[in-house]
């Protein structure tokens, strides 16, 4: 009796007979929509700040080939520029085409995973999944891009498509040199999908990939694969004493609020895929998804509210974007309409809080982001494809009068020889012409592990320390 309540429950979430040209509309309309949010061929230009003259200085490291691991040694790595977007020419393809891929990856996945789920309902959890992708730091994005791997992976009764799960593991192998807590989270995931194929007898594929993906890239950013460990693990003592050193308390109230989201979509985890008797995954592939689960919320976690404050953002965005995937992929087998419910609320909180967070610190322009930004991008791709050299030069002029906004902003001598610099002031040293030599951890702030400090003296004291030292005081 139960069980034939349950079916009919489940019948009754199904999406209804629609208009085949209303879900085609929605999917052509999504596809194009999220492509314009990550806005794979938007550039930023050189600025001022501490966070700009890190971007600008990794750019000017990327073109310059210092080698990660030996020259520098930074948070971000030899792909920092896939991350930052910043506009250096002969960059702007390989950026542009990393981005392009990735939109394509994740609005495959994500429609896939909404055909089953009535055009309202799917509305709704697009609508969530998109609005972690307006925000100008693209952590969620490269977080949510193994997660959403293990969601395809794993949704029953059909996977999604093999190659649609190649593509994120390739990307994710590019993502962790951007930036390695991306790639330590991909690389726990891609095992952990690998060990369920070899679970099921398939031939290995995810890992092998993003590891390939990894080395490719180090390549291609002119690296020497004899530093690529090195590069690991100084990446890892940076994160390792990140919250020792950076750790900043914030609202007791907004980590229980997260944590109560979380525990009520572990609940509908757990129940869609330990409780689901004939539907449900075997113990251990249920086990292997829940370690992928388990993995992402930690990171998650540990990227918000280590350092509590608009860190958070990142944390939220990952979670109702995430939940919105996971929902949509289990909704042709959800029998508790209550429970499909509390899960979605909890997606929609995540999202809402989100942006109570963006506007307590400044960040929601909601306009820009959600209408003007995306017709910007329209408007810019189309200058592209009608005149590409008239679009190429808008640029240049762009980035040559924030350079010229700078070096005003910010006077420095001329100096005969190469310069570092204690304060972040790396953009109006590059924008001023120096030649900028300047220790391996080359933000004051950024040097808080042992390893890095004794890096930096070794340098300062060697045969190729600079000339000048512009130095200051102050605080960040």
């Amino acid at each position: 009796m139960q069980g034939s309540a349950n079916s009919a429950v489940a019948r009754s979430l199904q999406a209804p007979d629609e208009r085949p040209g209303w879900r085609r509309s929605f999917n052509v309309v999504a596809a194009i929509y999220l492509t314009l949010l990550i806005a794979p061929w938007r550039f930023l230009m050189p600025g001022l700040g501490h966070d700009w003259s890190a971007y600008t200085a990794l750019a000017y490291a990327l073109m310059s080939g210092w080698q990660w691991g030996h020259d520098i040694i930074y948070g971000l790595g030899p792909l920092a520029i896939l991350y930052i977007k910043v506009f250096q020419e002969g960059t702007l393809l390989v950026t542009a085409l990393f981005w392009i891929l990735v939109a394509v990856a994740l609005v495959s996945v994500m429609l896939e995973l909404l055909k089953p789920v009535p055009l309202p309902a799917a509305c709704v959890l697009f609508v969530c999944f998109a609005l972690a992708m307006t925000y100008r730091r693209v952590d969620t994005i490269f977080f949510l891009t193994p997660m959403v791997a293990a969601i395809g992976a794993f949704r029953l009764p059909r996977p999604v498509q093999t190659w649609k799960i190649v593509l994120l593991a390739l990307l994710a192998g590019f993502s962790t040199l951007a930036k390695l807590p991306f790639g330590v989270l991909s690389f726990a995931i891609f095992l952990l999908l690998d060990a369920d194929r070899a679970f099921r007898k398939a031939v290995p594929l995810y890992l092998p990939a993003f590891i390939a993906a990894f080395l490719a890239g180090n390549i291609m950013a002119g690296q020497n694969l004899e530093y690529a460990l090195l590069y690991v693990s100084q990446s890892v003592s940076i994160v390792s004493e990140y919250g020792e050193a950076l750790q900043l308390w914030g609202s007791y109230f907004e980590i229980a609020w997260f944590l109560i989201c979380g525990v009520i979509l572990g609940f509908f985890f757990w129940r869609e895929e330990f409780r689901r008797g004939e539907t449900a995954h075997p113990i251990l592939r249920g086990a292997l998804f829940a370690g992928c689960v388990g993995c992402f919320f930690f990171m998650i976690f540990k990227q918000g509210f280590v350092r509590h404050d608009l860190h958070t953002i990142t944390s939220w965005d990952s979670l109702g974007a995430a939940g919105a995937a996971y929902i949509a992929s289990v909704w042709a087998r959800i029998d508790s309409r209550k429970l499909v419910a509390l899960a979605a609320g909890a997606v929609v909180f995540a999202t809402v809080y989100s942006m109570r967070v963006q506007a307590e610190y400044g960040e929601l322009d909601f306009w820009n982001k959600l209408v003007g930004g995306p017709a910007q991008q329209l408007a810019s791709a189309a200058i592209f494809v009608t005149d590409h050299n008239a679009w190429l030069r808008h640029q240049r002029e762009q980035r040559e009068a924030a350079l010229a906004s700078i070096r005003h902003a910010v006077p420095l001598p001329r100096l005969d020889g190469p310069v570092d610099s204690i304060p972040a002031i790396q953009s109006p040293i590059i924008a001023h012409g120096l030649d900028y030599r300047p220790r391996p951890a080359l933000h004051e702030t950024a040097a808080f592990a042992g390893s890095l400090i004794a890096a930096n003296l070794e340098f300062i004291r060697g045969d190729h320390a600079p000339r000048y030292l512009i130095h200051n005081v102050g605080s960040i």
